[in-house]
């Protein structure tokens, strides 16, 4: 049989009807997240107030000036959907940029929904293009693998209504696998035109989060083994592999054209990290010790223990497949080729992650676990299983094991929402009782204070300032009008941003109270010499106790 023969779908209604209900799941969460029981957009403010005040600040003509990930088209359609917000709005520039910073909220619902709906029309694709045959149970394992991704990452409900550079991985990321994966099977690979587009896409996707750089690989890998298996000849197959490649590079460079003049200093963040250990290249010199490799693999081995053993599992299964089948090789070669391509992007993934490792990193992961079950379920008529009982029951058992895995990260996600809404705003209770306490007693009002806080706090112009900061300060008469008292606290360089967007070292600033967190006094000692160190009973996740801080009365 040939990839073709293989890859014969049973009915689109019946997939549809048994997906039906994991659609309306992820809509009753987008709902209840996001209508119902929201929590305050300050709450987990980083990076989506910086991608907000960037995106919006080009409206007074200014730069995109974040070039970390470096994010750019995250910029760029921010900007976009502002752009059409603005067209319905009918207000001046000036108005609108006002009415957008005080309500980030309206922004916000908007590009969370469209990350929603990109993870549903994803779902919707991997059920009608994957797990062939016409049994009830082929299209049943063709849904768990639409909805794995949900399974084997607990944070995954909760990442597809953040907007983030991270939050790609499933709505981009496994689309255009998929998209790969389709081209290997139905389109011998694809013509010329088709391998550029596959690799301009991943280029753009790259731009977006630059770990998505192993998703170009798998797809130049994949194209060069199916060329090959397919008798095309080295030189056939490396131009492919070019090809595809050049497209990627088009597609990255087309993307960061708006921050093409700080390509340097983007260069510059790429060298530090690479060659440093430590996130964000923090670290001492060199690309990852022993220590640090037992270390990080521990720590996420306690976090996302599932995941791992899922990735494990479906990486081994591939290869095992692959050698049971290895018979069809040269008629199946895009199956073939696809296995091998995944299977690179996990590996490569994985050493990344392990250097940089993260919870909201691994998601890069859980986007591939699908499409590397596509492979195998792919793979399984290519071996004696094909049409025998325990095939059935595989894919029903499997189906059965990830929808409930499913369900129960589901329930997680919204009693995790519940809490973190009650502990915001239990943290903003006792910071506002503490504050009326201190001021009012002395009859002062509270707008006539000064107050510094730092990052992590649950405040609106906490977040607005510290956006602020990522688009070199080119909201700050806006922000400045919204909060010209409540200012932000570097800690890392002491320093305080002023309204006018300058800033001054701490110690040259009269303030009335700076409110920060217990874990803060570790990293930085300072802040118990700036005054005296008050304790509140709230606190801030693993942040620790709410404090605050007085500045001592001058003798």
């Amino acid at each position: 049989m040939t990839d073709q023969e293989l890859m014969i779908f049973g009915s689109k209604k019946r997939r549809l009807l048994i997906l039906a209900p994991f659609i309306i799941a992820i809509a009753m969460w987008w709902v209840y997240s996001q209508i119902i029981t929201p929590l305050p957009y300050y709450t987990f403010a980083d990076p989506e107030i910086p991608y907000f005040i960037s995106s919006l600040s080009v409206f007074k003509g200014e730069p995109y000036t974040f070039i970390d990930h470096p994010g750019t088209p995250v910029e760029m359609i921010g900007t976009l959907v502002l752009g059409l917000v603005f067209l319905f709005s009918g207000e001046p520039v000036d108005s609108f940029i006002m009415s957008q910073v005080l309500h980030p909220e309206t922004f916000l619902l908007i590009v969370r929904t469209i990350l929603v709906g990109l993870s549903l029309l994803t779902m919707v694709l991997l059920t009608l293009t994957t797990v062939p045959g016409d049994h009830w149970t082929d299209g049943l394992a063709a849904v768990s693998l639409a909805i794995l991704f949900f399974a084997v990452h607990p944070k995954g409900f909760e990442y597809i209504v953040h907007w983030s550079h991270n939050s790609f991985n499933f709505p981009l990321g496994t689309l255009l696998g998929l998209g790969l994966y389709w081209l290997l099977i139905y389109r011998r690979g694809g013509s010329t035109a088709q391998k550029v587009l596959i690799g301009f896409s991943f280029g753009i996707l790259t731009a977006i989060q630059l770990y998505f750089l192993t998703w170009v690989v798998a797809a130049i890998v994949a194209i060069l083994v199916n060329d090959l298996l397919n008798e095309q000849g080295w030189r056939t197959s490396l131009f492919d592999g070019l090809r595809l490649g050049v497209g990627a590079v088009g597609g990255f460079v087309l993307a960061t054209i708006p921050i093409v003049n700080r390509y340097p200093d983007f260069l510059a963040w790429i060298v530090r990290v690479s060659t440093h250990q430590g996130r964000h290249g923090e670290g001492p010199v060199g690309f990852m010790s022993v220590d640090s490799l037992v270390t990080n693999f521990t720590y996420l081995w306690g976090e996302l223990r599932l995941l791992l053993l899922s990735m494990a599992f479906l990486t081994i299964a591939v290869l095992v497949f692959l050698v049971w089948g290895r018979g069809s090789i040269k008629k199946a070669p895009g199956i073939w080729a696809a296995g091998v391509g995944f299977s690179i992007q996990v590996i490569l993934m994985s050493l990344l992650i392990i250097k940089h490792p993260g919870v909201i990193y691994m998601q890069a992961i859980a986007a591939a676990m699908p499409l590397m079950l596509a492979v195998i379920f792919a793979l399984i008529p290519m071996t004696p299983l094909h049409g025998r009982p325990v095939e059935r029951l595989g894919k029903f058992g499997s189906s059965l094991l990830i929808i409930s895995v499913f369900l129960f990260n589901y329930v997680g996600a919204f009693l995790f929402q519940n809490a973190q809404v009650r502990h915001v705003k239990t943290a903003q209770k006792a910071i506002g009782d503490f504050v009326d306490g201190q001021f009012q007693e002395r009859g002062v009002e509270r707008s006539s204070i000064s107050i510094l806080q730092v990052y992590g706090m649950p405040s609106k112009c906490l977040v607005l300032w510290y956006g602020n900061q990522y688009a070199d300060y080119a909201l700050a008469r806006e922000v400045g009008s919204v909060c010209p008292n409540e200012l932000f606290l570097d800690l890392w360089e002491a320093k305080v941003v002023r309204p006018d967007g300058t800033s001054v070292d701490v110690t040259q600033l009269d303030w009335d109270l700076l409110i920060a967190f217990e874990a803060a006094l570790i990293d930085f000692p300072y802040l118990t010499d700036l005054g005296e160190v008050v304790y509140d009973e709230a606190r801030l996740g693993t942040f620790g106790r709410i404090l605050y801080v007085l500045p001592f009365e001058e003798s």
